[in-house]
């Protein structure tokens, strides 16, 4: 419903109609919602913005957590990088020529912002021995629009999920703590 949404549709029906005068291609348009990976270089890392690498990298550099207001009624599903991988991998396989899919991999954590931001914390405690408070900013102002999700999917295939949050969450947070320069936030 939003205009982000509706470019991305729009998109998606360009290739639709391409896909018409090159039936030999094979299009596969993928709608993640919070996709985690450890990065294999956190110098080059541009995307600390998003909520799976901004929550880890604030608990490993203030020790603390400060969420947005509504954070506490905002869902996400994440999904990791490896399952998206998987998704890849099958479609290749699989897809006959001419097929345009979309696919929304599902991950197996649907969980709200603050809800996230207690696992980084737990772990961060568990790495550190020290406790690491959240708190949500409570400035006056509205609450941002929140609409309720349901993370589905059509598609019967059960993909491999791939690492587990709290292992990646764990690796993250150790590589930030360690890291020689702090993680450069965009």
């Amino acid at each position: 419903i939003s205009d982000y949404a509706c470019a991305h549709y729009i998109s998606e029906q360009i290739f639709r109609r391409v896909i018409t005068k090159n039936q030999k291609a094979r299009v596969l348009v993928i709608r993640p919602c919070a996709v985690y990976g450890l990065p294999e270089n956190l110098d080059h890392f541009i995307r600390w913005g998003l909520v799976p690498y901004r929550l880890p990298h604030m608990a490993a550099t203030n020790g603390k957590i400060v969420l947005r207001k509504g954070s506490d009624q905002i869902y996400r599903n994440f999904v990791s990088a490896q399952c998206i991988a998987n998704v890849i991998a099958d479609f290749i396989e699989r897809a006959d020529p001419g097929t345009v899919q979309t696919i929304n991999p599902i991950g197996n954590l649907d969980i709200s912002i603050l809800g996230f931001a207690m696992i980084c914390a737990q772990v961060y405690k568990d790495i550190t021995g020290q406790e690491c408070p959240i708190s949500i900013d409570d400035t006056p102002g509205p609450i941002p629009f929140a609409p309720p999700l349901r993370y589905s999917t059509v598609h019967t295939m059960r993909y491999q999920q791939g690492q587990k949050i709290e292992s990646f969450i764990h690796s993250l947070i150790t590589r930030c703590l360690n890291a020689q320069t702090p993680c450069d936030i965009r």
